[in-house]
């Protein structure tokens, strides 16, 4: 049963430990809009680690965007070379399976056998993929489907009327007629996660308009009327639906 970690953007699924969008060498993106934002690798790094310890986990599934260029084809040999050692270190405590997400292009290239990369995993009865293409699998008998790619978020108000954004976690299900187009043979439970890098945040789930906050994987295929929202602490703070309304 897959398992978010109270206060963290992590979930523990047996002896594995699931994370999504780290967005590595964001900075770089930031600063070129005139905001400068300190090197967040080494942090990262230190907290996958401290995770990787407390949880006792054997296994790292990073589903999708480990780094936030698209391409390599420009890319800094020396940034190259801080992804191989951010993942290199990260080995030393466990496993590192990456589910490629839409920034990770080549990235087979620049990690080469560091760690085992592919489009999706099947582990422990979930499919884990980033979520921005449907999985090219056929006959899919797993119960859960645990996707990333919308850095899901919900905004909220105080009393002056200022808005600030929450990370989140949504619950939800496979819609029927997604289930039966893709070829789940079961009721599939959907979880969506939130970014791991600090700095990551979506389109709050409670001002999107229609479902294309979530990109293409989800436009229609999950209920989202439906979809539970919880804090990172464990806290339901109720159905999509109702929280459009109070916003």
């Amino acid at each position: 049963m897959p398992t978010p970690i109270f206060g963290e953007k992590a979930i523990l699924l047996g002896k594995a430990l699931i994370i999504a969008d780290l967005h590595l060498g964001i900075e770089s993106e930031l600063k070129k809009h005139g905001i400068k934002i300190p090197q967040q690798s080494e942090k990262i790094k230190n907290k996958i680690i401290e995770l990787l310890q407390k949880t006792k986990a054997e296994k790292l599934f990073i589903l999708g965007d480990l780094k936030h260029e698209i391409g390599i084809k420009n890319m800094r040999e020396s940034f190259k070379e801080e992804i191989r050692s951010f993942i290199a270190d990260i080995s030393n405590f466990a496993e590192i399976y990456i589910a490629k997400g839409n920034h990770d292009g080549r990235i087979e290239e620049i990690l080469q056998d560091k760690c085992i990369i592919k489009e999706h995993f099947s582990y422990e009865n979930c499919i884990l993929t980033h979520g921005h293409a449907w999985i090219r699998k056929r006959k899919i008998e797993e119960e859960f489907l645990i996707l990333a790619h919308a850095h899901a978020c919900i905004s909220f108000k105080d009393d002056f009327g200022r808005k600030f954004l929450e990370k989140i976690w949504i619950k939800t299900k496979l819609s029927e007629k997604a289930r039966k187009k893709h070829d789940f043979e079961n009721e599939v439970k959907v979880i969506i996660m939130p970014a791991f890098n600090e700095l990551i945040y979506g389109t709050p789930v409670n001002e999107s308009v229609g479902n294309e906050l979530l990109g293409v994987y989800l436009a229609s295929a999950v209920e989202l009327s439906s979809a539970e929202i919880y804090s990172l602490d464990g806290i339901f703070l109720g159905k999509l639906s109702e929280l459009k309304l109070m916003n």
